[in-house]
């Protein structure tokens, strides 16, 4: 009777410790590497290495994004890049810690995806200069200086995931007499990058809000350059769309997973304002913080349900003292101020209910 008692006992016990494991979510695994934007709140070297600081507290992934411009004659010779960029690249990367993979993403397509992006020079980013302010996308200077470029890039940093052209599909719409050279570019670039680091996965990005808007010209051309890339990998600004994340449709990923669902997901950018958006937005967008954490709710059950590789927010912390100094009187301030208001941090630096689904998820183990 006394060992029947025992055998009861232990059985109650495992049967016990069964249920919490299965219960307990930081025992859960995920399959995607989460990564934030180091981009600073202000304009000072104290609140980027305070910023830097807490996105690696928040993330596994580290992620460099380059959308600046490329040093094209420097590249195209093959001779030293300009000190000031190689300053940026030297001090970035060693705030990277062996702990975190990284994700680097560079582009050929200006900041307004309309044309070539800037040259980098001394001075930062700048206008193109003859000849290249004449050069199509698919020029063949263009072409090998883009290549030594991506290939210097991915040698500095070692990235685990590379992007070679940032929301490419938007040429489509901006430019559309450029699109066809861009997907010529885009073909050789992959071919040459995939010939050289076969294991890298290699890709560009899909800005989601286009392919919705104008879903004829982009079901019709994204075939064109699907070959071009490793995964399914996505841009995602939704509130663009619909300001109410609760009305977001189910299937707002899984759409465009799908133009080639044997292809890995991934999400580059992605974010949600958490205050309201305001001038010089042309729109008035209603936000809040709960709308902030009902999206991040969404975003993280649509990783998890598309298997993805790696998620990227967008951004740490509200830079509204950025936004006050630099930017509200930029040209393209109405295009910033989208982002002022998204990060999982306020511009105090307190920390928002988003961010807290976000750690959680962040705890549970990478698999």
């Amino acid at each position: 009777m006394k060992k029947i008692l025992i055998c009861a006992i232990v059985f109650i016990l495992l049967a016990c410790s069964n249920n919490s494991v299965n219960d307990n979510p930081l025992l859960e695994k995920r399959s995607f590497a989460m990564s934030i934007s180091d981009f600073p709140y202000a304009n000072t070297a104290n609140a980027f290495d305070a910023s830097f600081a807490l996105m690696l507290q928040n993330t596994d992934m580290v992620m460099m994004h380059f959308d600046g411009g490329v040093p094209w004659q420097e590249a195209l010779d093959g001779t030293t890049y300009p000190q000031g960029f190689l300053n940026e690249l030297n001090f970035k990367k060693s705030k990277i810690p062996t702990s975190h993979t990284t994700y680097l993403a560079v582009t050929p397509i200006a900041f307004e995806r309309n044309a070539l992006a800037n040259n980098i020079s001394n001075s930062g980013s700048q206008p193109l200069s003859p000849p290249w302010d004449t050069y199509a996308f698919d020029n063949q200077n263009v072409i090998n200086a883009y290549i030594n470029h991506c290939k210097f890039m991915i040698n500095f940093f070692e990235p685990e995931f590379f992007a070679y052209a940032i929301e490419a599909n938007l040429v489509m719409n901006t430019s559309p007499s450029k699109w066809p050279a861009l997907v010529n570019l885009m073909q050789q670039v992959y071919v040459s990058l995939k010939a050289e680091y076969p294991e890298l996965p290699i890709f560009f990005s899909i800005q989601a809000s286009w392919v919705y808007l104008f879903q004829d010209i982009q079901l019709q051309k994204l075939p064109e350059v699907l070959p071009s890339t490793d995964f399914i990998a996505v841009s995602a600004y939704p509130f663009t769309e619909e300001p109410d994340p609760n009305l977001l449709p189910e299937n707002y990923f899984s759409f465009i997973a799908n133009l080639a669902p044997e292809k890995p997901f991934a999400i580059t950018e992605t974010s949600w304002p958490a205050e309201d958006i305001t001038q010089p937005y042309p729109v008035f967008l209603q936000e809040s913080e709960e709308r902030q954490e009902t999206y991040m709710k969404f975003l993280l059950s649509n990783m998890k349900n598309l298997n993805a590789k790696f998620v990227s927010w967008f951004f740490i912390a509200d830079y509204d003292q950025f936004w006050e100094s630099d930017m509200k009187d930029s040209p393209i301030a109405a295009t910033l101020r989208i982002w002022k208001d998204s990060g999982l941090y306020d511009g105090n630096l307190q920390p928002r209910k988003a961010q807290m689904q976000w750690q959680e998820e962040l705890l549970k183990e990478k698999e």
